[in-house]
This record gives C-alpha cells, sequence and structure tokens, in this order.
C-alpha cells in the first residue's frame, strides 16, 4: 500500500472515530444514506451502501441459509474477498452536483475496511441520537 493510500485510509479511519463519538453530526437521508454537512467550509459528505442484487433463480430453503451464512461470514470478515456490499463515499463542494472526492470500495476494495467503519460507526452515532430524542419523548 502505498504512502498516500495509507494516508488516505488514516483520515477515513479518523472519520469512522469521530462519527462514533458523536463528534460528527451526520442525517439519514433513506435506509442505506446518510450525510454529514460543514456548511462553514461549504462542504457535504456522504456515505451510501449498495447491497449486489440477488439473482432471481429459484433456490431451495436449505441454499437460502447457506447463502446467507456465506454472506455473514463475508460481513464480519474485515475485508472480504469478494464482497457483495459496496460502500460509497463521497464529498460535495456546495452548489456543485459532482463530487470532488469518491471511494467506492467496488472500485478500491484497498478501502472496503475503512469505509464499511465509518458505515457502523455513522450507523451507532444515527441510533444513540434517536435512542436520546425516543428517551426524551417518553420521560414525565
Amino acid at each position: 500500500m502505498s504512502a498516500e493510500t495509507t494516508e488516505l485510509t488514516q483520515y477515513l479511519n479518523e472519520i469512522a472515530v469521530k462519527s462514533e463519538e458523536g463528534k460528527l453530526e451526520w442525517q439519514q437521508l433513506n435506509p442505506t444514506s446518510f450525510k454529514w454537512s460543514q456548511e462553514d467550509k461549504g462542504l457535504t459528505v456522504t456515505i451510501q451502501k449498495a447491497e449486489a442484487p440477488v439473482s432471481s433463480r429459484s433456490f431451495s430453503t436449505e441454499k437460502i441459509q447457506k447463502s446467507l451464512a456465506r454472506e455473514l461470514i463475508d460481513q464480519l470478515t474485515v475485508e472480504p474477498r469478494y464482497p457483495k456490499t459496496t460502500y460509497l463515499f463521497q464529498v460535495f463542494s456546495s452548489g456543485k452536483r459532482e463530487p470532488i472526492l469518491s471511494i467506492s470500495s467496488k472500485e478500491r476494495p484497498e478501502m472496503y475496511s475503512a469505509l464499511l467503519g465509518i458505515y457502523r460507526a455513522v450507523e451507532k452515532s444515527v441510533d444513540m441520537k434517536a435512542n436520546l430524542i425516543l428517551k426524551k419523548l417518553l420521560s414525565k
């Protein structure tokens, strides 16, 4: 891995840590996409998850169970050899439709773990925020 790739991975890991600590304010856009805006810098960051499509062939229950077990093992592995999930991390400048930075685990498999880490940390952060809101709603 080049020095530049190592440095990029370190920055992505730092975003994951700060996200999990709740230091970055993420919003859920839809079930698989999140957004973090830094208005003072004119930047918006998104992280998205895309699942590989499942074949339309008919499967027996046993085949489905084996497939799910294999997928679970893939998801738990730090860097699965052939991940079925793709993560897309993009940075946009204010007023621009095209990203100024785009990192996809499909095109950059060496970034899979870092992007997965960000996605999981963001999910956790959003869930923590939701818990606080619900707790406040239920308090007397």
